[in-house]
């Protein structure tokens, strides 16, 4: 099998507080590896002969005793492969060594995390950007995914995922978005006691790249003008995008996964009455002229009467969501909304103007209604928006009421 020394060294490049990782150095057949034990300390404060902290730290006995507690786990490690008569390289010791000697895996617990969120699209989302983290940590030459263990997150760590973001073309704001799920997940691990720090959290010295100004497309009243007046094939996807389109733009801004999932029973008079997907709140929003014209071209011809759990919009026709896991179901809306965006996108060259999305419908209208009325807060209640700052970022709950006269005032009805 070889020999196998164990030592620890500080690692050459300091961090950003000017503190030297302690490294475990595991060198088999003269071919080294080292794992990162999660204690950091200045060089002034490491005595490289010894391969200990001196008592000038403030907590040089706890690092000290945790050290020796690592190495006779990774020497128990070592001894049961020899035991085994196993034959490793002295990568394979290290990533045998690596659970016991680091402990928790961020990623194993990362997985567990999203398996508990309880919004299939927020879950969505958060599993996205951790298999980005996994993609980025690659695999091992046995084709498993390489682990990432909470020690191992350091600041240089946080600041090379940053960079390798960076070349992948995510804009400052996606990778802000990115590591505060990251963050988020690891705050959390040490709050349930699943992971204790041992020399401070990396994501205290740690700061994403400063947001920009993002440019949202918001189209002007001739805009929305333009497209009801443009003359689309009837019965046609391109003719469902424009309707949809508008029909979001009359109900506020409704989102376009709720868009898609409205039936029948959810008008009841002259009120749409829904269950915001991504909020799960009560949404009742009045339905204006232009919105009931486009209902009424969507009902069966008489005598045929539209059944109440029929959606809307042909789009879901003959689906059943329940053959989805929620997870599952949240993808199939999402390759809905992609044929409406080509459609739409379509639109836009037809009437010269830029890219469109079902989402522009919300933009426009929070711009509109802003520009006519300049009630925030009247106006982030109709978006669903959970703060004022999300509302400001598009440029107290409002009562039915004020809705009504926010529709009066934007619509003239």
């Amino acid at each position: 099998m070889g020999k196998v020394t164990f030592h620890f060294e500080l690692n050459s490049r300091p961090g950003a507080d000017g503190k030297h990782s302690i490294m475990l150095r595991i060198t088999h057949n003269k071919k080294p590896k080292r794992i990162n034990i999660g204690y950091s300390v200045k060089k002034e404060d490491w005595n490289a002969e010894k391969e200990e902290v001196r008592k000038s730290h403030s907590l040089y006995a706890q690092i000290n005793m945790a050290m020796k507690v690592k190495l006779l786990e990774a020497e128990k490690e070592y001894l049961k492969r020899f035991a085994e008569n196993s034959p490793l390289s002295a990568g394979e010791i290290q990533r045998k060594l690596k659970k016991e000697v680091l402990g928790e895996s961020y990623l194993d617990y990362a997985d567990q995390h999203v398996g508990k969120v309880p919004n299939p699209e927020t879950q969505a989302a958060r599993e996205s950007i951790v298999s980005k983290l996994k993609q980025y940590l690659g695999k091992g030459r046995d084709g498993r995914q390489k682990d990432l263990y909470f020690s191992e997150i350091t600041y240089d760590f946080l600041k090379d995922y940053e960079r390798h973001l960076t070349r992948l073309g995510n804009s400052a704001n996606t990778i802000g978005a990115n590591m505060k799920v990251l963050k988020t997940i690891y705050r959390e691990a040490v709050k349930s006691k699943r992971y204790r720090l041992t020399d401070g959290s990396p994501w205290d010295e740690y700061a994403p790249p400063r947001k920009t100004k993002t440019k949202r497309t918001r189209l002007k009243a001739f805009e929305i003008e333009a497209i009801e007046k443009l003359e689309v094939p009837p019965n046609t996807r391109r003719a469902d995008a424009k309707y949809m389109f508008l029909f979001s733009f009359y109900m506020q801004g409704i989102r376009v996964k709720d868009l898609l999932q409205l039936t029948w029973k959810d008008v009841k008079g002259n009120y749409l009455y829904y269950s915001a997907n991504k909020t799960d709140k009560g949404r009742g929003r009045k339905i204006i002229s232009k919105a009931q014209a486009i209902l009424d071209l969507y009902k069966p011809i008489p005598p045929l009467k539209p059944k109440p759990n029929d959606y809307i919009f042909p789009l879901l026709k003959n689906v059943d969501k329940k053959q989805f896991d929620p997870r599952k179901w949240v993808k199939f809306l999402d390759s809905k909304n992609s044929l409406l965006r080509n459609e739409l996108n379509e639109i836009a060259e037809q009437i010269g103007t830029e890219k469109l999305s079902m989402h522009v419908a919300r933009h426009s209208f929070a711009n509109i209604a802003r520009q006519l009325i300049g009630d925030i807060h009247i106006i982030s209640d109709a978006l669903d928006h959970s703060s004022i700052s999300i509302t400001e970022q598009y440029f107290n709950d409002a009562e039915p009421e004020e809705n009504d006269e926010l529709v009066k005032r934007v619509f003239g009805e």
